[in-house]
This record gives C-alpha cells, sequence and structure tokens, in this order.
C-alpha cells in the first residue's frame, strides 16, 4: 500500500510554482507550505485519496501552461514509473491531462512514454481506465478536434478501443459531432470500431439523432410553431451524421451501395412508407420499403448480430425479396 501523498506536497504540486516545488522535493525546508507534515524529502510515490499520483496531481492542474510543464517533466525525472501508473478509476496522468484539456501536457506525457521505447508511448495512449475508456475518449467528449488529431496522429489504431463497449466515435455521433467523427476516421483509415453501450452502434445513434428531430420538425409544423425553420436545421445536421456513418462504413467493408434509397432507411415510424429500417429488431417489410419508391434500404450485415430479416444481409449484396417493391 502506498503511503498517503504530504499536504504541502498535493498544494505546490496542484497550485504551486516550479521553483518552489523543485525546493520541496529536495527537501529545502525553507520551501515547505503551510499544512506539510514533511521532516525529509517526501515519498515521490506517495498517493491522494483518490490514488493519485504527483503526476497525476500535475496533470490534472490549471495554470500557467509553462510551468505545468516544467513540473511535470521535474516529476518525472525524479520517478518515470509514475507515467504510467493507473489511480483508484483506472486513469493514467494522460487521462487526466485530457480531461484538464490540457494539450501541451498531453503531448509532453506521450513524448516522454515515447522515450522510454518504442511501443511505450502506444501502451500509454491505449491504456483503459475502469470504464474501458482511453485519453481519446475524452478528447472526444471535449469535442475538441485538436486533441483528437493529437491521440490518433501518435496511435492511428486508438479508434478501434475499447474491443467491447462505447468506442470514440459512437461518443462523437451521439454528440452529433461530424467533424471529430470525421476525423475519427479518416487518420484511423477506416479501421475503427463503431460499437456502444448495450450492443448498440454508432449508427443507431446516429438514426435515432434524425428521428427525434424529424419527430420535432412535425410537432412544430403541427402546432405552427415559429421554430420549424431551426428544428429544419437540426434535421438536416441527423440526417447527414446518419448518412456519414453508413458511406463510410459502407465504404470499409467495400460494399456495393448502388441504387439505395435511403428514404427507407431514414423514414420515422408513422412517415409515408413505413417504418424506419435501422430501428433495432425492427425490420420494415418489403411492402413498406416497395412503398417508399422501390429501391432496396441496405444496410451492412456488420452493423447487427442477426441474419434475421429482409434487411439485415451480408455486405455487398442487396436482398431480392425486397427489389422494386
Amino acid at each position: 500500500m502506498e503511503p498517503n501523498m504530504d499536504a504541502g506536497l498535493l498544494a505546490l504540486a496542484s497550485s504551486g510554482s516550479f521553483h518552489d516545488l523543485e525546493s520541496f522535493l529536495d527537501g529545502k525546508p525553507a520551501a515547505y507550505t503551510m499544512g506539510s507534515s514533511a521532516t525529509q524529502p517526501p515519498d515521490l510515490y506517495a498517493v491522494t485519496v483518490g490514488g493519485n499520483t504527483l503526476l497525476h496531481v500535475v496533470a490534472a492542474s490549471h495554470g500557467d501552461s509553462e510551468d505545468l510543464l516544467d513540473k511535470a517533466r521535474l516529476v518525472y525525472s525524479k520517478a518515470h514509473s509514475l507515467l504510467f501508473v493507473q489511480n483508484n478509476e483506472g486513469d493514467t496522468p494522460l487521462h487526466c491531462a485530457a480531461r484538464a484539456w490540457n494539450i501541451p501536457m498531453m503531448s509532453l506525457l506521450i513524448d516522454l512514454a515515447n522515450g522510454q521505447g518504442i511501443n511505450n508511448a502506444k501502451g500509454l495512449l491505449e491504456t483503459q481506465n475502469k470504464l474501458k475508456e482511453t485519453a481519446l475518449h475524452e478528447a472526444v467528449r471535449f469535442g475538441s478536434n485538436d486533441m483528437v488529431n493529437l491521440l490518433m496522429a501518435r496511435d492511428p489504431e486508438l479508434a478501434t478501443l475499447p474491443e467491447e463497449g462505447t468506442s470514440p466515435l459512437y461518443i462523437a455521433i451521439l454528440l452529433e459531432n461530424g467533424i471529430i467523427a470525421k476525423t475519427l476516421y479518416e487518420l484511423s483509415g477506416g479501421v475503427l470500431s463503431y460499437s456502444g453501450p448495450n450492443g448498440r452502434n454508432a449508427l443507431h445513434v446516429a438514426v435515432q439523432r434524425s428521428q427525434a428531430s424529424v419527430a420535432a420538425c412535425a410537432e412544430a409544423v403541427a402546432i405552427g410553431d415559429a421554430r420549424v425553420a431551426a428544428c429544419g436545421v437540426g434535421l438536416g445536421q441527423g440526417i447527414a451524421l446518419a448518412l456519414f456513418i453508413f458511406f463510410f462504413v459502407a465504404a470499409s467493408v467495400r460494399a456495393d451501395v448502388s441504387a439505395v434509397d435511403f428514404r427507407a432507411c431514414l423514414a420515422p415510424a408513422g412517415a409515408a412508407g413505413g417504418r424506419h429500417a435501422i430501428a433495432r429488431d425492427a425490420v420494415p417489410t418489403p411492402e413498406a420499403i416497395g412503398a417508399v419508391g422501390g429501391g432496396a434500404c441496405f444496410i451492412p450485415k456488420l452493423f447487427f448480430g442477426t441474419d434475421g430479416g429482409a434487411l439485415v444481409i451480408s455486405a455487398g449484396k442487396k436482398p431480392a425479396t425486397v427489389a422494386g417493391g
């Protein structure tokens, strides 16, 4: 069990200056702060009640960027292994830096890991916390395309994690951030995870966003709401996300998407043409598809875990039973 971090050390790491922290770590009494019980140089491997090491605390801090970077270099120079330590939530210092939206700190930590060996930076980048999330998840959640670019440039395979659970792409689509979704796809070379919680995936949530926009617009029109124009914009964005996800996934499995009638895919329940085709466990009948306009709604098989239903088919093929209605 690691010792508890000294209160004075914690204060200096989070809000003190680099020079004060350096003096404190060197055991100089003049640098001791209020609340410190230290009578000798502090234990660099001590942790807070949350299991945060000194490097976690520095990485999560806000303030002067250069001073924080100097403090991180100082701590690392005295205890290299702290770079890879996970706290009680499974977070590394890199997770903490991402959560603090500190791109220079993230870049420094990755560079320090690179200095330890060829695969060490990759190991740090791909470390998952107890939620099965990497630092990339934090970057996507914050909506920072710059952070996403930094992490993906260092490890293009990062968007494939976790193997099971909520993927960065799922979060991007959930937050309706098409820019980040596009960045994830392009920098991964199309090799990325589409998974989400409870068996869902990115296309499910994209289409649900479109459905919600359709419903909101229909209600606004029905009551003469002045927000009709605004809801139309939201609808366009939702459908754009759904189509974006559909197209790049189809491309990644070399699917033939010719003659696709996306009205069949995106039509909400109750709209002309029957039910939407991508609702989980709710595949429309051939008659419903034909009523939309004769086109077949093509769904790559990888989106679903079952072969049931006329539209849940292998990539590259359209079901003959649906063509032409």
